[in-house]
């Protein structure tokens, strides 16, 4: 979607996108190509060979799409016209959201026109650019053309709902794709996305080769980030060039390490170049100025943010500092950063100059900045640094994808918190400023002498193609399928020579084996890439007036504008349809930027041919529009575009004091085709003159000046005013629709300072607290509470009173209709229905938790380990036998959940588990009534198979909480963990503690059946009723995020393994369970079997921990996670073995005695206290591995690996109570050290097992920096 075509002087770029498309069409002279490029609204396009429109199929409705054809060089550019592709402009040629019906429709459009390009046209090689064209080659299925990805920036990957079977279908109608094939390439879980059918195509078809990073680091970094790559092998690098480094490129000279030298008369022009620049900017015009410079967009990902929060504090802390700011704003970190700037320019007049605006820069604000400032977040590439480097300005900012490669000041993101990336872009600033003039001098003299030159790109890619097309042809003759396109009635055909097409539209029936197809087809030497020759066939005549007449320009008005066929869509006649079908392939999905097409041996296939049929018929079929027509349809698309602007607010185009006469409209038969009269304009070489043009520039752009019909394709035809798709039901995003917290923030600056500027008035905070309370406004409205702000409430911001909320503002409503401008700012549906009953209260909030996550949460903690219902009968202790049953219960029905959250919906697996959480507590309780002993602990063990069947669903819990609360800050997550795994560490002493009780009583010779048999009936009883209670609520009352169909995820299981972290979680649960199994009851009987200690003062020493030191910890770690997302992780792999070690003084006699405490009392306690404190580090490490997985995988992955994390552990634990050196007693991991300590320390296997724990904490520690997919 971003283009330049040269002799037309059109170009649409706003980013490296359009940068790369410029370099392509001037480099890549040896290779013929097709660009398919979409018209966007507000540009003159000129009128060069039309030919027969393309028809697209959205939501099982033909459409039509006007095509013309424009060779420039070697590019023949596909131009397509439709409504659909106007309403894009060159300010903002993407379309403005990605997961809606509007969006949908474009995209669809767009891909199904590139297929029926590919048919037209012998190509070689379909090269794809990001996500918006990978949908195109699916449309060609089943013949498959070989392809590459280019990632330019992963984090965009076009994602539409497919949560229901409504959507699944929607969907596919909108991008006329099969289900099957949606499911085999497109989809990811609940999502059809649009960058993994690209990865799904070349994974099915070239083995996983073909997807590249436009940098050394980026390919690895999204490998490593995004799941939808990780069915591909890897991700390879085709490094961005420098478009301005032509020189050529010799390897062995690149390996050379010459000598650099400063070049002083640069050095010496750089005093005026600086003042030039100054004076540009408008700022003080200082010799000795430190002048700092950003140019590009204003958005989140670039960090303009970062610029405008620590700046305040240099420019106080350096007189000398200046700094410019230039580039469009294109999100709320851009908005907010462009009102901050602009203060700053009041409050340091003279050093600050911005600009929120794109704008053309003169040379010497390159060359003479000392420093261009690079924050980025994420950057694949980073031009502006190689830029900025080359002409003289020294690169401050992060080192991250491309960035770090030339001379400069990087610092490396280990954490993407504000506050981390704050501090450590001030550093490097003040690293920078610090700095002498030499080292800058022989910095700029480096980073002259850095290449990244265009002549090795052109290499790596034609390597990049040519490995792609033989690894495609391999994979062919493997399948037996074909290599390129063809229709199947048509038969083999070796490459023609002479176009064979009779209408001209179409290409011939151009396909051969896989065999024919050359290593390298598209690539010439490089002698032809630096004389610019190439070879494509002239531009083809287009179908209409006889070749003799397109040469003078009083005949070529003559050709008409035409509307399409007479019969319009959906009621094309068989004939008429099968004539269609020859000439257009199905239509449906999205495309690429560009696509390689053959070489020139293969000729373009647009010869005409007057005597074509076909073609005849076709042309008599169409409507024709003469001037007067044309006209009448402009003021009519003008009438209904202020209509609708006019109806929301009640008026009509009279009432408004507006008229627009409309002239008769002319009957279609009866007027003579002539030429559109249009503004005359300047002519260019070799380009159409004004009057030839295909779009008038006398027509405003809010009106299409072709003259589309209703079988033109636009969003009014298809939508048709319906507003019930679900397509259109879409979650809206945060961007201050109302001005409310822009407002807000503009007052707050009048405090700016250089430490406010960090603090409170910090962009990326203030976002975040406007961003919660925003959603929590919109969280009320969807529940249907009064009081929610409406989008056009008046409100007053009152500063110095103590409100509610962050922002201190009181708002009022100024008539009756809040509620309805609430729904319109929160994208509601008219017919939108609040919850009731059940659904409301479950997600009614307290704190920050709704209802629904409290009862998850429960369901976790219940679930800490099914050996724990045995602990209620008073068996602190299991048999061999019974081990082995509860380990194999837990096994088989672990994966029995897993199977049914795959066949079902998520509400299953979080609600059915109570319902055997009820039985077992029911059984429990109707055990003592049994009437002989036997029968009494069959019953037991009833309940506790019971118990391990709802346990083993305990993953479910964890990773499918807080479903409906979108994504949240580590922080947050790190709150979340602390308080449950408190909990369950409150619950797990509870148990022990009740079965410690109960043995002792036995030992007593009292039967725990008998003393506790209608108490414990009268306990587990109304548990029982409460567990199914708590099941049935949310079995009917959890959100419909728990409602959604299980999505497809190809090559799950084989992508799985390849994540290290997981292969190295389960081995370090095989490593715990074997060693650490064996002794887990005798470890926590130590807890309440002191002879000394009283059981309160213990009692008391476990709230101390658990909730004391523990409510401690919790908040340490929560606001340390706000500057550095990785502390508890980091914290936990420090811990080492914490319960290796818990286990050994509880298991070894160690802290049976403490002599040095004083008495037999206090030892006893002091044994407890370290053992507890080891405890609660064992917890804290337990949460950060789970922290790990959060921050390494999605929620599906995280579930799978701890289902089989238990299946695993199952066997394991199998597996040591029959060979594990510690199975039944004490042995020699865990050897008696109250006899003396050199014996156990000789015994070999308590060294090899405390060297496997601290081997988990290695391997989590490098696997974890690697994988994080929050890391940039």
């Amino acid at each position: 979607m971003e283009y330049d075509i040269e002799d037309w002087a059109i170009k649409i770029k706003i980013g490296g996108l359009g940068v790369m498309a410029q370099l392509m069409g001037k480099n890549l002279g040896h290779q013929d190509l097709i660009w398919v490029v979409p018209c966007v609204g507000g540009i003159d396009y000129p009128e060069d060979r039309r030919t027969d429109p393309m028809v697209v199929t959205v939501l099982n409705t033909e459409y039509t799409i006007q095509v013309q054809y424009h060779t420039l060089r070697n590019i023949t550019y596909v131009l397509l016209d439709a409504p659909v592709f106007r309403q894009q402009s060159k300010a903002e040629p993407y379309p403005p959201r990605m997961d809606d019906l509007d969006s949908a429709i474009y995209y669809s459009a767009w891909n199904s026109c590139i297929a029926q390009a590919m048919k037209r046209f012998p190509i070689d090689l379909y090269h794809i650019n990001d996500y918006h064209g990978t949908i195109a080659p699916l449309h060609l299925l089943p013949e498959t053309i070989p392809c590459c990805l280019s990632l330019h920036n992963a984090e965009f990957q076009g994602l539409w709902p497919m949560r229901t079977p409504q959507e699944l279908s929607e969907v596919c109608a909108v991008y006329n794709l099969d289900q099957e094939v949606v499911q085999k390439y497109v989809q990811f879980g609940e999502v059809f996305n649009l960058l993994h059918a690209g990865a799904s195509y070349l994974r099915v078809h070239q083995k996983g080769f073909g997807a590249v990073g436009v940098s050394k680091k980026y390919g690895k970094r999204s490998f490593a980030r995004y799941p939808i790559f990780w069915g591909l092998t890897k991700i390879g690098s085709l490094p961005n060039p420098d478009p301005t480094d032509l020189e050529e490129w010799d390897k062995e000279l690149s390996k050379a390490d010459d000598d650099v030298v400063v070049d002083a008369e640069f050095e010496s022009g750089r005093t005026e170049l600086r003042r030039q620049a100054q004076e540009w900017a408008h700022l003080d015009q200082n010799p000795n100025a430190e002048l700092f410079v950003f140019v590009g967009r204003w958005s989140m990902q670039k960090g303009i943010d970062l610029i405008a929060d620590c700046f305040p504090a240099i420019l106080e802390e350096h007189p000398n500092t200046q700094l410019i700011c230039v580039g469009p704003v294109i999100d709320l970190y851009g908005k907010f950063a462009a009102l901050k700037l602009e203060k700053m320019m009041s409050i340091y007049p003279g050093r600050v100059y911005s600009k929120p605006e794109f704008t053309a820069l003169p040379p010497y604000i390159f060359s003479g900045a000392e420093f261009a400032l690079i924050p980025s977040r994420d950057e694949p590439f980073g031009l502006v640094a190689v830029e900025f480097g080359r002409k003289g300005a020294l690169g401050v900012g992060s080192r991250v994808g491309g960035l770090g490669q030339m001379p400069g000041w990087w610092f490396t993101i280990e954490s993407t918190t504000t506050k981390h990336l704050v501090q450590q872009f001030k550093m490097a600033i003040q690293a920078a400023l610090a700095s002498k003039t030499d080292v800058r001098a022989m910095m700029r003299a480096r980073s002259a002498k850095q290449r990244f030159p265009v002549a090795q790109w052109v290499e790596d890619l034609g390597i990049l193609q040519s490995k792609a097309i033989k690894t495609h042809r391999t994979q062919a003759l493997k399948s037996s399928s074909r290599v390129t396109l063809s229709r199947p009635q048509t038969p083999t055909l070796s490459r023609p020579q002479t176009p064979t097409s009779k209408s001209g539209a179409s290409t011939p029936s151009r396909h051969w084996e896989a065999s024919e197809i050359p290593s390298m087809p598209i690539f010439a030497p490089p002698s032809m890439l630096q004389n610019g020759s190439h070879s494509r066939a002239p531009s083809p005549p287009r179908l209409g007036p006889p070749p003799e007449t397109e040469t003078e320009n009083e005949h070529e008005n003559n050709w008409p504008l035409t509307l399409g066929v007479r019969t319009g869509p959906g009621h094309v006649t068989k004939e008429q349809r099968n004539r269609l079908s020859k000439r257009n392939p199905n239509s449906g999905s999205k495309g690429s930027i560009s696509y390689i097409a053959t070489p020139a041996a293969h000729p373009l296939p647009f010869a005409d041919n007057p005597g074509d049929e076909d073609a005849v018929s076709n042309i008599l079929d169409e409507y024709f529009l003469s001037p007067e027509q044309v006209e009448a349809t402009v003021r009519s698309n003008q009438i209904a575009s202020l209509q609708r602007e006019l109806r929301p607010r009640g008026r009509t185009l009279e009432g408004a004091g507006l008229s627009l006469p409309m002239p008769p409209m002319p009957s279609p038969r009866t007027q003579n085709p002539a030429s559109i009269p249009s503004t005359p304009g300047l002519s260019m070489p070799n380009t159409p003159k004004e009057h030839h043009r295909l779009i008038s520039t006398s027509t405003p752009s809010t009106a299409f000046p072709f003259a589309f019909s209703d079988t033109n394709l636009s969003l009014e035809t298809v939508l048709g005013g319906k507003k019930d798709f679900n397509l259109q039901n879409v979650e809206p995003f945060f961007t201050d629709p109302t001005g409310l917290y822009y407002d807000t923030f503009d007052k707050k600056l009048e405090s700016l300072n250089g430490k406010s500027s960090e603090g409170d008035l910090c962009i990326e905070d203030y976002l975040a607290k406007s961003e919660k309370e925003w959603f929590n406004r919109f969280h009320n409205v969807k529940m249907g509470k009064s009081g929610a702000t409406p989008a056009s409430s008046i409100f007053r911001v009152r500063m110095d009173s103590p409100a509610g909320s962050i922002f201190n503002e009181h708002i009022d409503h100024d008539d009756g209709s809040a509620t309805r401008d609430s729904m319109d700012e929160f994208l509601l549906r008219d017919n939108y229905v609040p919850p009731t009953g059940l659904k409301k209260m479950l997600r009614t909030k307290i704190g920050d938790w709704p209802i629904y996550a409290f009862l998850l949460a429960f369901g976790q903690i219940i679930a800490a380990n099914s050996y724990q219902i045995t602990l209620l009968t008073g068996e602190v202790g299991q048999a061999a036998e019974k081990l082995y049953i509860i380990a194999t219960i837990y096994l088989v029905t672990s994966i029995v959940w897993w199977l049914v959250f795959r066949t079902f919906k998520s509400l299953y697996v979080v609600s059915v588990p109570f319902l055997f959480y009820g039985l077992a507590f029911l059984f429990l309780g109707l055990a003592p009534y049994c009437r002989n002993l036997q029968g009494k602990g069959w019953i037991q063990n009833v309940a506790t198979g019971f118990y391990t069947v709802a346990s083993s669903s305990g993953p479910f819990f964890f990773a499918l909480n807080f479903g409906s609360e979108g994504t949240a800050p580590v922080a947050t997550w790190s709150f979340r963990a602390c308080v449950i795994q408190g909990t369950q560490q409150i619950y797990v002493v509870v148990l022990w503690f009740w079965g410690s009780r109960l043995t002792k009583l036995e030992d007593a010779g009292i039967s725990n059946l008998v003393a506790y048999g209608p108490p414990l009936t009268g306990v587990t009883v109304p548990i029982a009723l409460l567990m199914w209670a708590i099941g049935l609520m949310l079995f009917l009352g959890l959100p419909d995020y728990y409602r959604q169909s299980p999505g497809q995820v190809p090559s799950f299981y084989r992508s799985v393994f390849r994540r290290n972290i997981i292969l190295w979680f389960f081995v370090a649960v095989i490593i715990q369970n074997y060693f650490l199994s064996a002794p887990y009851g005798r470890n926590w009987k130590y807890l309440w079997s002191s002879q000394h200690a009283p059981t309160w003062a213990v009692a008391l020493l476990v709230l101390v921990f658990f909730i004391g030191v523990w409510a401690g910890l919790l908040w340490l770690f929560a606001s340390l996670s706000t500057s550095h997302s990785w502390i508890l992780p980091i914290f936990a792999v420090g811990l080492g073995a914490p319960r290796w070690c818990q286990m050994l003084w509880g298991t070894s006699n160690i802290g049976l005695f403490v002599p040095w405490a004083g008495s037999a009392v206090a030892g006893a306690l002091v044994g407890r206290m370290l053992w507890l404190w080891l405890g609660v580090l064992d917890a804290i490490q337990g949460v950060g591995f789970g922290m790990i997985l959060l921050q390494t995988l999605t929620r599906f992955h995280i579930t799978f690996t701890l289902i089989c994390a238990q299946v695993l552990g199952s066997i394991t634990t199998i597996l040591a109570r029959a060979t594990a050196p510690d199975r039944t007693g004490p042995g020699p991991i865990f050897p008696d050290f109250s006899s003396g300590y050199a014996q156990g320390l000789s015994q070999a296997w308590f060294w090899v097992c405390l060297l496997l724990q601290m081997s988990i904490c290695v391997g989590f520690f490098m696997f974890f920096r690697k994988e994080q997919l929050s890391k940039p």
